[in-house]
């Protein structure tokens, strides 16, 4: 699967697993461990003085990072399970952040500055009255964005979140701004955790999070949230246009994001009435405004067309003998030899 920023080959990868429970997170005290001491290899993309995607070479191999979801109909226990891997070479400690309060008038800093791979500006934004109790796993370094960084975790109220790669198309990284600002994939994970009480809460509170700060980048990213009930797939693109892309997933589903993937979108869902899917406003108008949709050729709205069809069988490691099968998508790169996942139904 195409990369839009450049990783050095021979960075050491730390992995690790944490199983979380309801119970043993209220049971824990709010505290914080010592981290490690915070070294990091250095990505080559860290290293690049142009900003615009032509100067990003292609990720030739998969990505490392995956989420998973498994309704609770489909498990043994009758809960619902969110778990995921990352790749992120740098230390990693974990940490129990309190139910707090904060006085009005608080702001929280988001963003990136120049010295990420794709840059940005940091900008306060107004913080809530509360933030809810949390547990995650931060780190300390991932394409340039100032730590600590962290792709989930699970709050108080049983909301779960874990980010995962989606790369954007490359006219969208072309098009995102060098002083882009707005709330990174960090920030969202963080804000989903501190500020919503159920999955879909979340998809309100970061959608409306870039529909107002706007997004910051690295090019194309998805989170997959959950909480007793349901779960959602929340995408974010490159491009600088508050552009995201939501869809629910039933208790009786089962979702792998190896990329973060939204197949057939409908185009009414714009308006916020779909109890399915949500997105940004502008989401289907400025993919006809750009020549990537035309309602009347197009039989669907695709959002990505070439999710895996299996973690042996993905595209990208077979994709000189897949027949392509799928409407090409306005927000991806659309690979000779792609193909789709069977549609939900």
């Amino acid at each position: 699967m195409f990369s839009p920023l450049v990783r050095a080959s021979s960075a050491t990868v730390l992995t690790s697993a944490l199983v979380l429970s309801t119970a043993a997170l209220a049971a824990a005290a709010p505290t914080t461990t010592t981290p490690p001491a915070l070294q990091s290899q250095t990505s080559s993309s860290q290293a690049a003085s142009s900003k615009n995607s032509s100067n990003y070479a292609p990720f030739d191999e998969p990505d490392k990072s995956i989420a998973f979801y498994v309704g609770k109909d489909l498990t043994a226990d009758g809960h619902p399970l969110l778990g995921g891997f990352g790749h992120e070479p740098s230390s990693h400690w974990l940490e129990i952040v309190p139910n707090q309060t904060h006085p009005e008038g608080s702001t929280v800093t988001v963003g990136a500055t120049e010295e990420a791979a794709m840059p940005g500006k940091l900008t306060e934004i107004p913080q809530v009255p509360e933030t809810y109790r949390y547990i995650t796993a931060n780190y300390s370094e991932f394409e340039g964005f100032p730590a600590p960084l962290t792709n989930g975790g699970l709050n108080e109220h049983n909301v779960s979140a874990r980010d995962v790669w989606s790369n954007s198309r490359e006219e969208l990284l072309d098009m995102t701004p060098t002083d882009q600002t707005g709330p990174s994939y960090s920030d969202m994970a963080r804000f989903a955790m501190e500020r919503s009480t159920t999955a879909r809460e979340a998809v309100d509170v970061l959608g409306g999070l870039i529909d107002e700060h706007g997004y910051t980048t690295y090019g194309g990213n998805s989170h997959l949230i959950a909480d007793e009930n349901e779960g959602w797939v929340f995408v974010e693109f490159a491009g600088g246009e508050g552009l995201w892309a939501a869809e629910r997933l039933a208790s009786d589903e089962v979702r792998v994001s190896y990329p973060g993937y939204i197949h057939d979108f409908p185009t009414d869902a714009v308006d916020g009435s779909n109890p399915d899917y949500l997105s940004s406003a502008n989401l289907v108008s400025f993919a006809e405004e750009q020549g990537w949709y035309d309602a009347n050729s197009d039989e669907t709205f695709t959002v990505r067309t070439s999710p895996p069809q299996s973690l042996t069988s993905a595209p990208w490691q077979t994709q000189k003998t897949l027949p392509r099968t799928a409407t090409p998508s306005p927000w991806v790169k659309n690979w000779k030899n792609s193909r789709q996942c069977p549609s939900k139904t």
